[in-house]
């Protein structure tokens, strides 16, 4: 039975419902309240507040922004549900997900298949019967490690599998015209993007403040949006939803399954008292990120607007490159503008708009303003103050990846160290099997360095300890005792096929990341980042990047200059037409390098200009006997 691990599986259990449980709470009066029937009144009350409309939202100014939809695509999204849609959607969802699990609809699909089907299709006839399948357990997530009060907790919807299946269908549907609705800033719940090209641009941002001069400074400002998805105004999303042109059936299916829940808390293992919301989205909705990302949408075309009418001024890290005023990953908003008293007024009114029509508040307290290099300190006391926002040298973590406010270090990274140690502490080792630690080793360093790794070149010392850590715990070491390593860490880190474990080398781990991000400069030229860092670091005008170290460079830049020794000599054009490919100076010879290194003479100018296609006659024979004597004999 050891290799169950039942024993560390219980632990966890054990550990895990400690942590959830919470024994007392702060009210509104920081007064301490123990007492369970209290403490139940205290979260029933908080969140019916939290989720009931106050009423006053203003109607949106902006119209039509959306760019326009085809009729196939419409016709798609509104055509009726079929029974295969339905079948796709309970595939989709995680087998052992609560409340669920959705294991049974999916082993018993072939017995309750056709109730379900039936189900969804008379929903879809007639949306307001969905309440009956619309009931919802909220259980929270903890945000902090010791939690006092109510907002330093994140409320998950738990919805019924069946409700799930519709909403699925819904947001699939949503989901393939998710990247022409949205702005290239937002990367959330958008096919082709992820968090890795906002963090990317968002770093290079921060470094070029760093070394900004000049007269005009910038200024980065990071939004914290207070509980944005339970805010969210339900006329807002569905005037959104019409501005888009979305069909009438789709719009009404939507509406009824954001209008009709009914939502219950659970508390510490009890379930609570039931209640209507009038407002917000469910975090745990699968429907719900896409319903906000499209509202936050409209703020963006305000913004986009303001540029237009050239009242915000966006920043530009070089002469050519693209102008950057806002990044979004869902909630997660950070703006860029000039450092100017005049800035502060647009900013501040396309905001208010914004909130005042989604129902959605900036919290003051926890939003942060960081200013360049060349912003004077008196000017950062008005801009700060005429916000009522704090200012900063240090924003913290974006998207999960600490702010490079200086050069990157073993201490920039600690942070990760400390994660991983522990997720690998000792007394997991001692209740896992050998088995079972190579399984978790695996787990822990696949999934929190390789999301840091992405974007950043690791520092050696930071690579070096997490594989220390790595090895200590596969071992069984503890702070007492080292235990013999009976296999050398090189060959754990073989493929299993070649007589290792399958694990990763950091540093090589890293580099390929870096080495990914190189072939993105080549593959992706449209994606913002790579725009970004294309012209900032002055290589843009090949189709393959001269790529080479600069005197004031980010951490990624030097990553990507590493890693592309190793991935430029794998370069090689594939002809076609031969139009876009050069004859003499791109690599496109098997085997060979850039003709022009072989010259054996001077190669006369009008030569030079050449693509390959200018060397091949109409009927797709070879012109090459003026120039036979310009290469040796080998090439040919």
């Amino acid at each position: 039975m050891g290799d169950r691990n039942t024993k560390y599986f219980h632990g966890t259990t054990i550990i895990r419902r400690r942590r959830n449980r919470i024994e007392k709470l702060l009210n509104d009066n920081n007064e301490w309240i123990n007492q369970p029937e209290e403490m139940e009144s205290l979260v029933t009350s908080f969140y019916k507040d939290l989720f009931c409309d106050p009423g006053g939202a203003t109607r949106f100014c902006l119209s039509n922004a959306f760019p326009s939809l085809g009729m196939e695509m419409l016709s798609e999204i509104g055509k009726p549900i079929n029974n295969d849609e339905i079948k796709q959607a309970i595939k989709r969802m995680g087998r052992f997900k609560a409340p669920g699990p959705a294991i049974f609809f999916q082993s018993q699909w072939n017995l309750i298949g056709p109730d379900v089907c039936k189900l969804i299709h008379d929903i879809e006839e007639q949306p307001a019967r969905v309440a009956n399948i619309n009931e919802t357990l909220i259980v929270f997530i903890p945000k902090v490690e010791a939690v006092n009060h109510l907002r330093q907790m994140r409320p998950i919807s738990l919805c019924n599998v069946s409700y799930k299946i519709l909403s699925k269908v819904l947001a699939h549907r949503l989901s393939k015209v998710m990247d022409l609705l949205v702005h290239p800033n937002q990367c959330s719940f958008v096919p082709y993007k992820n968090s890795r090209d906002n963090i990317i641009v968002f770093q290079e941002v921060i470094h070029s403040m760093r070394f900004k001069t000049g007269k005009k400074g910038w200024m980065a400002i990071k939004i914290d949006l207070e509980k944005a998805y339970d805010r969210l105004n339900w006329k807002f999303i569905k005037e959104t939803l019409i501005d888009i042109g979305l069909p009438n059936n789709f719009v009404e299916l939507v509406w009824a399954c954001i209008s009709s829940g009914k939502l219950r808390m659970m508390w510490n293992g009890e379930a609570l008292e039931e209640f209507l919301p009038s407002r917000g989205v469910r975090q745990g909705d699968p429907i719900s990120p896409y319903l906000f990302v499209l509202c936050m949408e409209r703020l963006f075309q305000l913004i986009n607007m303001t540029i237009d009418h050239r009242l915000w001024k966006p920043i530009q890290l070089s002469r050519n490159g693209p102008m950057i005023s806002h990044l979004a990953f869902a909630d997660d908003i950070v703006l860029f503008a000039e450092a100017s008293l005049d800035q502060v007024e647009v900013i501040q009114g396309c905001l208010n708009v914004f909130c005042d029509s989604a129902g959605q508040k900036v919290s003051n307290e926890k939003t942060r303003i960081f200013f360049s290099k060349n912003v004077g300190h008196v000017v950062r006391s008005e801009i700060s103050n005429a916000f009522g926002f704090q200012r900063t040298e240090n924003l913290g973590n974006y998207l999960g990846v600490p702010t490079h406010h200086s050069r990157v270090s073993h201490a920039t990274y600690q942070s990760i160290i400390d994660k991983v140690n522990n997720r690998l502490s000792g007394w997991k080792a001692k209740n896992l099997s050998f088995a079972g630690r190579i399984t978790l080793t695996k787990s822990v360093l696949e999934a929190l360095p390789s999301y840091i790794m992405q974007t950043v070149s690791l520092p050696k010392t930071v690579c070096d300890a997490l594989e220390k850590s790595s090895r200590g715990f596969l071992w069984g070491d503890n702070s007492e005792h080292h235990r013999p390593h009976a296999i050398n860490w090189n060959t754990i880190c073989l493929p299993k096929s070649h007589g290792g474990l399958g694990l990763r080398h950091m540093r090589e781990a890293n580099n390929a990341f870096m080495m990914k991000n190189c072939w993105s400069l080549i593959s992706e030229p449209d994606k913002l980042w790579v725009r970004v860092v294309k012209t900032k670091y002055g290589c843009t005008e090949e189709a393959i990047p001269n790529i080479s170290k600069k005197a004031h460079m980010s951490n990624l830049w030097h990553g990507i200059c590493v890693a592309w020794k190793r991935v430029k000599p794998y370069i090689r054009w594939k002809i076609k037409d031969g139009r876009q490919t050069r004859f003499w100076f791109d690599v496109w010879v098997p085997g060979m390098d850039a003709l022009i290194n072989y010259a054996r003479t001077y190669i006369p100018t009008s030569e030079l200009s050449k693509c390959v296609c200018g060397y091949v006659t109409e009927d797709g024979n070879w012109e090459v006997s003026h120039i036979l004597h310009l290469v040796p004999n080998s090439v040919w």
